[in-house]
């Protein structure tokens, strides 16, 4: 099987087993763009983003966050939109606070403050607060600055918390020993309203970007893999698996659809200040060719946006799915944009060589 790629993105096929055990092809295509002056539309960039096979950290896997997930999911029911970037104060003048937001016409408005560097403080009366926020001038978007992580602190380890909704994150006490508390960093970033100003509150996690595989909500949609699996489904996915496991952005960055053509506003995360563009209109047809000279024309589903605000640039995943037809090798190849008739014709009219009698018995066994 060969892939066609008429268009300047990148693409792979592979073979994934749907949740009843039916094998079907993947194909994956990955557009970068660059993102121009306000307003203006976003173009194809000269160099294509690679695609990632399997999700990417900030550093340790066991103790970072997503800085990009994999490219290859089975399938996505609805659309995620990414934001990976920080912070910046307006006209880069250092500041204690900021607000950066998001906006896609119609589907999101978000908004999140940002705080500068604070720490757990006890004051003359022997109440403990946040410390004096310190200026900066750019503010990394990333959930270890947001409220959550985990307080191992006691001895017991049956009284350790841990926050399932971001467990990198910080702020999370369960401990009231103050010198557990006392010189810890408070999250720098939250929503308007929720910031935190006790020790023991519990806030929600703010946050733009990939949420990690293993955090509520993705980790319950996973499923149940007990011997009950074992014993009556296993290889294959439990029979509770849902697939918005495969959705890696923050819920309220999930939406039903995009079409191409909805207007994006981001506010503070870039020098700039302020940059709107229009997420692109691509015209993506996919074609798979198969041996016994028949063809299946698909729309593949863009259903990943994400927008890398500090390197200006766009890059949007469509994904298309297909039932094995037969044997594996009944397809042939897969071709991804447009096409002449003419050259249909010659796919169609295809007359195939074999280099020995074994081969010519291995194409004929998927015919």
């Amino acid at each position: 099987m060969r892939i066609e790629n008429r268009t300047p993105f990148v693409a792979e096929a592979t073979i994934t087993i749907d949740p009843d055990g039916r094998e079907s092809y993947l194909l994956v295509v990955k557009g970068t763009y660059d993102l121009g002056p306000p307003g203006q539309p976003p173009v194809v960039a000269e160099e294509q983003r690679s695609l990632v096979y399997a999700d990417a950290y900030h550093g340790d896997p066991a103790s970072s966050s997503i800085l990009e997930a994999y490219d290859f999911a089975p399938s996505k029911p609805m659309t995620d939109i990414v934001v990976v970037g920080a912070a910046y104060a307006p006209r880069e003048r250092a500041v204690t606070r900021t607000t950066v937001r998001l906006v896609v016409a119609g589907l999101i408005d978000k908004s999140i403050d940002v705080t500068g560097e604070r720490l757990w403080e006890r004051t003359l009366a022997g109440r403990v607060q946040p410390g004096e926020p310190r200026p900066f001038t750019r503010m990394p978007l990333t959930y270890e600055r947001a409220f959550g992580g985990q307080d191992t602190t006691f001895s017991d380890a049956s009284r350790h918390r841990f926050h399932r909704d971001n467990l990198v994150g910080c702020g999370l006490h369960a401990n009231p020993d103050l010198d557990t508390i006392l010189g810890t960093r408070v999250p720098n970033l939250a929503f308007a309203g929720h910031e935190q100003r006790h020790w023991n509150e519990i806030v929600p996690t703010a946050g733009f970007a990939f949420v990690c595989p293993h955090w509520t909500p993705r980790i319950g949609y996973a499923g149940t893999y007990d011997q009950a699996w074992m014993d009556q489904r296993y290889p294959f996915l439990p029979d509770d698996f849902d697939e918005r496991y495969h959705q890696a952005a923050p819920g309220d960055q999930i939406v039903a659809e995009i079409k191409g053509g909805e207007g994006v506003l981001l506010q503070n995360m870039h020098p700039d200040g302020m940059q709107r563009f229009t997420l692109p209109k691509a015209d993506l047809p996919v074609r798979f060719l198969f041996v016994d000279r028949s063809d299946m024309v698909v729309t593949p589903k863009l259903d990943t946006v994400v927008i890398w605000a500090d390197e200006m640039k766009l890059s949007l995943v469509w994904r298309a799915r297909v039932p094995v037809k037969g044997k594996l090798y009944a397809l042939r190849a897969i071709v991804i944009g447009h096409c002449s008739q003419y050259w249909l014709s010659l796919q169609r009219s295809w007359k195939p060589y074999f280099k020995g009698v074994s081969k010519y018995v291995e194409w004929k066994s998927v015919r």
